[in-house]
Parts: structure tokens; sequence; C-alpha cells
């Protein structure tokens, strides 16, 4: 090997003219206005199937709201219906309501009630002794200054 060395040979072309290309730079030419037609096509495809997910999510979205809004209707009228329940239920057991109907069907009010704070269960207790009348002061007396009555008689 010496140390001199031949320059080697290059191929020169000619240059190419704009009205002709060459086999290989035209391939590429080709391939790439494929692919450019490729993705002209494929950009609207894509918004449009974009598109119709997005219109499909806010029908659904539209329908899911319909449907809690029917639930709140519901529950409002169950709400309502339950708090008219109650109402009734809490006049017709009202005091007054009771004194009103139990005037109207000629009850007389009794002018005094012993209450007995215990009594036992084995023993039976006597008849109350009730006397007619109506007063304006407290007819309730607890057990505390009454003595508790004997047992009534075996007789009965």
């Amino acid at each position: 090997m010496s140390i001199v060395s031949v320059p080697r040979r290059l191929v020169v072309r000619p240059p190419s003219t704009p009205g002709r290309t060459s086999g290989r730079v035209a391939s590429r030419q080709a391939v790439r206005r494929a692919r450019l037609v490729r993705i002209s096509l494929m950009t609207p495809a894509v918004f449009v199937v974009i598109a119709l997910i997005l219109v499909g999510a806010l029908i659904m979205a539209n329908e899911r709201q319909m449907q809690i809004g029917s639930l709140q209707r519901q529950l409002m009228d169950a709400q309502a219906n339950y708090a008219q329940s109650v109402d009734d239920f809490t006049r017709a057991a009202a005091p007054e309501r009771i004194a009103t109907a139990a005037g109207s069907m000629h009850l007389t009010v009794p002018k005094q009630v012993i209450q007995i704070q215990a009594a036992p269960l084995n023993v039976p207790l006597g008849l109350p002794k009730i006397r007619g009348g109506s007063s304006v002061v407290s007819r309730v007396v607890t057990s505390t200054h009454l003595v508790i009555a004997s047992p009534a008689s075996p007789s009965r």
C-alpha cells in the first residue's frame, strides 16, 4: 500500500431539468402525495367521528337529567304526602279535637282524677270513684299524698 492515494472517481450527474425527474424522486413524491391525500381524507372523518361521539354523550346526559328531574318530582310528591299525613294525624290526636268530640257525645269532664304512680299487678283494683261536674282547678292528684287503697274484697 502506498502512501499516495489516488482520488476516487466521482460520478457527476447532469443537473436535472425541471421537466424531468428521476424515478426515485418521483416515487418519493408520489408516496408523499398519497400520504397527504390519506391524511386529508382521514382528518374530516376523525372530526366527524368525534362530533358524533360528543352528540351521543350530550343526548345521554340530557336523558339522565330528565330522569333525575322525574325522580325529584316523585320525591317532592312523596314528601308532600308524608307532611299531609303527619298533619292529619296530629290534628286527629290533638287534645282540643278529642275534647270537642267528647262534648258532642255528651260526655262530662270528671271533677277530680286520682293518678296512682304504681300499682301491683297481682292485686285486682277497685272501681274508681268519679264525681260529675267540672272545675277550673287542676284535677290531677299524685299518689305521694295518698294511702294506697286496700285490695278489693274477694266477694266480687
